[in-house]
């Protein structure tokens, strides 16, 4: 049982004499996590150990229990080794979910009804049990056994395996024999039986006495009628358990009644009353904001139960407006964590009802990075409360929107969930299955996606009167924050979700053999203090929390300026001002500037939460405004401009820089607001590209200074791939090769060569990585790799980078289907859809491999580039002199279209075809290019200006064609003057959704303009990035 023991709760002895201990082993300790010496040191600093001491202990060297460790122990010997006829049988249990799996009864009730029944005594002798109806107490002893069985199910299916049969098995676990056996295999196991018996215990034993001191006052304000009747039903668990267990609890009473008990600060709540209440004479007329009654004592509180809304009940324009005005009070107060769970949808608005983080104190003394400034930024903004469109990823399967506003309202999601499958057999085991993602209580009925795009406006609305009626009652609030009592509100370091899925891996059976295994699971957290030494002081607190398997929780009050948690001080002076003169600060700072820039916010969130990337290459877009008048055209005069917005918008930290806009999420499936990536496609790789070029132009020192700044974020991200932390896919626009691409050029440009050593060694790695691309196309996976290390002048007769584009090449030939007209393909995504076009199909592909074959000088290589680049004529019709998207979400009812664009269309096809002419001397592939460049020209502009698919990307082509054939060269200089005249008249054009125009990216933004504008200025000195051209100097 000593192994349960963490590493902090052991002290070794004479580690210098009886083991020196392996290096190798503090090396796999230190893993990925305690990397560098500094968070290293910080560590041993912390555990009060040094190498040596800590080396003995990882190699099983002798030790001390630190004091009172072990005082678990005998209970956990009560508890397992009593003889079970002692306990008395628990009422039935209900509503049992483990393992997101309805389960009719108790698993491994050999073992677990013992536990819970130990237990059941405690409701039994409670003071206060006359409260509780039968069914209740029922409920509660369920939420202890949910709990417990969530905890031991993965242990106790890895010995099922052992044994023949699931009944055979439930049947030993009575066994005192048995039990010594797996509990001496998981110690652990026995040490979380201890920690959540006494956590429930105590927890119950608190809200039975606060409810019988607190019902006559939960009657005087009104929560409760006088003679509400027992408790029929208790949720526990309405929340996380937080501080030793604690949770939300939701208790209904006979006559149907219901309230909710918060085991923490509710005086917020008072707060926030006063707050609305003072807004409330500004809006009257047109807005409707609520909050929940409360009765707040000391360190916890009685909430209002509020219902959702009935269907018939709401006028959805009306809901909208109020929700506006309430996404406006939320930023009044700085709000976070307000997502869909938090906030419940009434007949006429949004009504917040955990409002623990609805004030945040955002002075802090944060991390010196530009990217931390920009989310800082972003958190204290209209979008960081949680009411407007926000996605979370979940692993490996994508993003789920988790705003109020859009939240819930995308067609049936479903996600890949672990489930407990053949439950009470011998097969009993635990995997992933499809499960559709359920509703929650944000949306009133009758909303849809749809209908809140379309009314947009009318939320902007509803912020907007809520922001004018602050600015008309600024002193009244100012008063309002001066007077109220000081309380304490929840700060969120990390996101819960990392919390979750801690615990949740704890419960892997590796990780309940000894308390030092699990130790170096949750070593993860260490990763923080790297990243922000200031918050390493509260790792200790999440450690504890998690071991009691609670999720950490951090607070801060209004009249303090440090970092708190279950009433201790984790760090004096983590703020930077108290919350209350942070908050004064931010009402006297309102101003209408900031009202027309966070309006934008809401918008722009809006349209970007309501359409992906690929719609938005078909629909209409809106056009940047620029100061008027501007005088005659001149594309160096635009460029100067584009540059000063550029430095405008910038987010500057110690050593980088950011911006902040519209651009494609993580997983490339959807657009949100947020700080760049780091891509080449829409991220700093994209935006150094085109300000390293742009330095070449305008001697302005901040252009280059602001080129590496923005390419520095890029280094580091290689880096943390090179070691093994940050996974990414190898491609020329949205993965290694794009940065390896952007890295160069600035070398290439500048003469500065400090990040070569780093890109050589990605180069290495690129070549081992290769084989686990399942992308292939340019944009994302090994072409991209081919297009951009076979063209590179520095890198000729280089042994790594041949081997790499040798790699590269296999790779796709060994992926691709040899078609019977003697085309080659590759098919992309889950229905294996046979994709043309240039970004993620067959003839960007085909032109890749052109270039790989030459740089290889390899015939068969060459032949399946050729191969590939007829893969589009099977797609091509005639009529139209034009090849269709064959992507399955574009094909709409009348069957295929046909775009004009780089990334999908004519003009990527036609570039692609006349670029691998050249390569492979082949004729008609140059007269199908130059056929192309002409369509592209008859089509005219098209809405928008991007390089992925808007005018910008097609004047490439018509440029690239007319050094060709002079007769087009009168056409692409027309295109081009017409492009930059449309600009210059009304403003650049992104490539996205109406209503969006806050756009960064290359591809998509004002970068890729940017990036033009040279191109155009000086046509011999810029390369074309839609080619992935090497530099010219």
């Amino acid at each position: 049982m000593a192994q349960a023991l963490t590493v902090v709760e052991r002290r070794p002895v004479d580690a210098g004499a009886s083991r020196t201990g392996r290096p190798d082993l503090l090396e796999k300790w230190r893993g990925n996590h305690l990397l560098d010496d500094s968070t290293f040191h910080s560590y041993l600093a912390r555990i009060g150990m040094h190498e040596q001491e800590l080396a003995s202990i990882l190699d099983g060297g002798p030790f001390k229990p630190h004091h009172a460790s072990l005082a678990w122990l005998p209970d956990a010997m009560a508890l397992l080794f009593d003889t079970p006829s002692t306990h008395e049988s628990p009422p039935p249990l209900d509503e049992l979910v483990i393992e997101n799996t309805q389960l009719g009864e108790l698993p491994f009730a050999g073992l677990l009804a013992d536990v819970v029944a130990h237990h059941s005594a405690h409701l039994r002798d409670l003071a206060g049990a006359e409260l509780f109806t039968d069914a209740a107490r029922a409920q509660m002893l369920s939420a202890l056994a949910q709990r417990l069985g969530s905890v031991a199910i993965r242990c106790l299916l890895a010995e099922l395996s052992r044994w023949e049969g699931y009944e055979r098995f439930d049947s030993a676990l009575r066994s005192r024999t048995i039990r010594k056996e797996i509990l001496e295999r998981y110690p652990l196991l026995a040490r979380d039986f201890v920690r959540i018996g006494r956590m429930w215990s105590n927890s119950i034993t608190l809200l039975t006495k606060r409810l019988r001191d607190d019902l006559p006052q939960l009657t005087r304000v009104g929560l409760l009628d006088p003679a509400p009747g027992r408790i029929t039903r208790v949720t526990l668990g309405a929340g996380d358990h937080h501080d030793g267990g604690k949770t939300v609890v939701l208790l209904e009473f006979e006559n149907t009644q219901r309230v909710v008990y918060k085991p923490r600060d509710t005086r917020i709540y008072r707060f926030y009353q006063q707050f609305v209440e003072c807004l409330a004479p500004a809006v009257a007329d047109t807005i409707t904001l609520r909050a929940p009654n409360v009765l707040a004592r000391d360190s916890y509180g009685w909430v209002e139960f509020i219902p959702h809304a009935e269907a018939g009940e709401t006028d959805l324009e009306t809901y909208l407006r109020n929700l506006g005005a309430s996404a406006g009070v939320a930023y009044l107060l700085g709000s976070s964590d307000l997502h869909l769970e938090n906030v419940i949808a009434t007949s006429t608005c949004p009504v917040p009802v955990d409002l623990e983080t609805a004030i945040q104190n955002h002075a802090r003394t944060s991390s010196s990075t530009a990217n931390d400034h920009a989310i800082a930024r972003l958190n204290g903004s209209v979008l960081g409360s949680g009411y407007l469109p926000v996605r979370i990823c979940i692993e490996n399967q994508g993003p789920i929107d988790v705003s109020v506003l859009t939240g819930g309202l995308a067609p049936a999601v479903y996600r890949d969930v672990l489930r407990i499958v053949g439950a009470f057999t011998a097969h009993m085991r635990i995997e992933y299955q499809r499960q559709q993602v359920g509703k929650s209580r944000n949306q009133p009925p009758g909303m849809t996606l749809e209908f809140a795009r379309k009314n947009a406006k009318i939320v902007s609305e509803g912020f907007r009167t809520v922001y004018a009626a602050a600015l008309e009652r600024r002193d009244d609030l100012l008063r309002v924050i001066a007077r109220a009592e000081n309380f304490s509100f929840r700060h969120l370091l990390r996101p819960t979700r990392s919390y979750s899925l801690l615990l949740q891996e704890m419960t892997q059976p590796a990780y309940a053999r000894s308390g030092v295994s699990r130790d170096n699971l949750l070593n993860r957290l260490w990763r923080l203090a790297r990243e922000r030494p200031e918050d390493a002081d509260a790792i200790a607190v999440e450690l504890s929390a998690l071991h009691d398997h609670d999720i950490p929780l951090f607070y801060a009050e209004l009249d303090g300026t440090s970092l708190l948690s279950a009433g201790r001080e984790v760090r004096r002076g983590y703020f930077a001002t108290s919350g209350r003169d942070a908050l004064s600060s931010r009402i006297t700072n309102l101003s209408r500037q900031d009202l027309e820039f966070q309006e934008r916010m809401v918008l722009e969130s809006i349209a970007a939460a309501t359409a992906g990337p690929t719609s938005a290459e078909e629909r209409p877009t809106t056009r940047t405004s620029v100061p008027a008048p501007l005088g005659p055209m001149n594309p160096r005069r635009m460029l100067e401009r584009l540059l000063q917005r550029a430095r405008r918008d910038a987010i500057v930290g110690e050593k980088d820089v950011t911006w902040i806009g519209v651009t494609t999420d993580v997983t490339n499936e959807g657009l949100e607001y947020r700080p760049l990536g780091t891509t080449l496609y829409d991220g700093l790789a994209g935006v150094g590209l085109a300000l390293t070029y742009a330095s070449t132009l305008v001697p302005d020192a901040w252009v280059a200074e602001y080129a590496r700044r923005a390419l520095t974020p890029v280094h580091h991200h290689l880096n943390d791939w090179l070691v093994g932390t940050a996974p990414l896919p190898v491609g020329g626009f949205s993965g290694v090769a794009g940065f390896l691409y952007a890295l160069t050029h600035y070398a290439a440009v500048t003469g500065d060569r400090a990040w070569e050593a780093t890109c050589r060694a990605a180069i290495r790695k690129l070549k081992r990585s290769i084989c686990d691309d399942r992308y292939l196309d340019v944009t994302t996976g090994s072409a991209g790799v081919c297009a951009v290390l076979a063209s590179h002048p520095a890198l000729e007769n280089d042994a790594d980078i041949s081997a790499c584009v040798r790699a590269a090449a296999e790779h796709l030939l060994a992926n691709s289907l040899h078609l019977s007209d003697g085309s080659r393909a590759w098919a992309f995504g889950d229905e294996r859809v046979l994709l043309g076009g240039f970004s993620h199909g067959a003839t960007g592909i085909g032109w890749a491999l052109a270039r790989a074959g030459a740089f290889l000088d390899d015939v068969e290589v060459l032949q399946a580039a050729r191969e590939a680049l007829a893969f589009d004529d099977r797609l091509f019709d005639p009529r139209l002199d034009r090849w269709a998207d064959a992507r399955p979400e574009m094909r709409g009812r009348d069957g295929y279209q046909y775009p004009i664009h780089w990334c999908h269309g004519v003009s990527g096809i036609g570039l692609a075809r006349l670029a691998a002419s050249k390569l492979l001397k082949d004729d008609e592939l140059r007269r199908s290019g130059l056929r192309a460049a002409r369509t592209v020209h008859d089509a005219g502009l098209p809405p928008n200006d991007s390089l992925c698919h808007g005018s910008l990307g097609n004047w490439v082509t018509l440029h690239q064609a007319s050094l060709i054939e002079d007769d087009l060269r009168p056409l692409a200089h027309s295109f081009g003057e017409s492009a930059l005249q449309r600009i210059h008249t009304v403003g650049d054009a992104p490539g996205l959704p109406e209503g969006i125009q806050t756009v960064p990216g290359l591809m998509l933004g004002w970068s890729g303009t940017l990036l033009t504008l040279c191109q155009m200025i000086a046509p011999e000195e810029i390369p074309h990035v839609l080619l992935l051209e090497p530099p010219r100097r």
